[in-house]
């Protein structure tokens, strides 16, 4: 399915590799915004957030659930 401008999605971002940094980990981040193209789950996208900030990163879910404090809302 193609998703269409405006659309409230969630995109993941990696910040920076195991190899950039001293962690044994990734450094990863998950963002939501309007997306301002059209685009299909696990496209690389960019979106705009409500405090107008511009990200790119891979689409993976439309119409994300609100959450409060990191769980999800019933």
């Amino acid at each position: 399915m193609i998703y269409k401008i405006n659309t409230w999605v969630r995109i993941h971002k990696i910040i920076s590799k195991p190899e950039e940094q001293t962690e044994k980990e990734s450094f990863e981040m998950w963002i939501k915004g309007y997306l301002l193209t059209p685009a299909k789950i696990g496209d690389w996208v960019t979106i705009k957030t409500l405090n107008g900030r511009e990200e790119e990163g891979k689409l993976i879910e439309a119409y994300p659930e609100q959450e409060s404090n990191g769980e999800l809302s019933s």
